[in-house]
């Protein structure tokens, strides 16, 4: 049994000890919520401005000059399957059964959520932008090293830029694979610096060649170019 001085020198220990877990566990509440503040307050700006132009501009129908051939194509894949785009339909009819990967996506998400390709249209510019928007932010703060602050930076000004919007205006395939393949550059640099992270990059590649071939091409090579330049420091 401690006797009284025992029990009073060990009080003020036991209490400061539980003053310093509670304010760890307020540091890390407070951490986890700038967090999600970091993620989700871009995700909502960009979303936002791509939206904006059926909310405050009145826009009717979705905007893109190639729309309607993306819409037809997920039609067809929804309905009959990939044996449904046919590969020698001349122009204008231009199934590109070499590109199911939008296609795919709007036939899971109509099974799934029920909603249509057309309804699609309206909001996968705005949905896709965010995810190139935070795909370019962790290829920054992972890849980079940029300070943790800078994450909802990169993910507007990329998620917003103008290269995006441009992408937007009904080049559907590439705004898909764009976001991929920022994320297995990530995944890129990450298994160059020595992390588990190459059979991601495998599985995004192989993913990415299914929505748009041409641009997983030019990115082999701009990986191929940056093993060669790493090649003297890994030797």
């Amino acid at each position: 049994m401690s006797t009284p001085a025992e029990t009073a020198s060990a009080a003020p220990g036991a209490e400061s000890g539980g003053e310093g877990s509670g304010r760890r566990s307020v540091v890390a509440i407070l951490g986890a919520a700038a967090g999600v503040v970091g993620i989700v307050a871009p995700a909502v700006i960009v979303a936002g401005l791509f939206l904006s132009l059926y909310t405050s501009h009145h826009q009717i129908t979705p905007v893109g000059s190639d729309t309607t051939q993306y819409i037809w194509r997920m039609k067809a894949v929804d309905s009959g399957g990939l044996k449904a785009l046919p590969t020698s339909l001349p122009p204008p009819n231009q199934p590109q059964a070499d590109r199911p990967g939008y296609p795919i996506l709007g036939a899971l998400g109509r099974a799934t959520t029920g909603v249509t390709p057309f309804r699609l249209a309206y909001v996968a510019p705005a949905v896709l932008a965010v995810v190139i928007g935070l795909a370019g932010a962790a290829l920054a703060r992972g890849g980079m090293t940029e300070p943790a602050w800078a994450f909802p930076v990169y993910a507007v000004l990329i998620g917003a830029s103008v290269n995006v919007a441009l992408t937007a205006n009904g080049y559907m395939d590439n705004l898909v694979v764009d976001g991929v393949l920022l994320a297995a550059a990530l995944a890129a640099l990450l298994a160059a610096d020595g992390r588990p992270a190459i059979a991601g990059a495998i599985r995004l590649m192989a993913g990415a060649v299914s929505i748009e071939w041409i641009f997983v091409v030019f990115f082999a090579l701009l990986l191929g170019v940056f093993a060669v330049l790493l090649g003297p420091e890994s030797i």
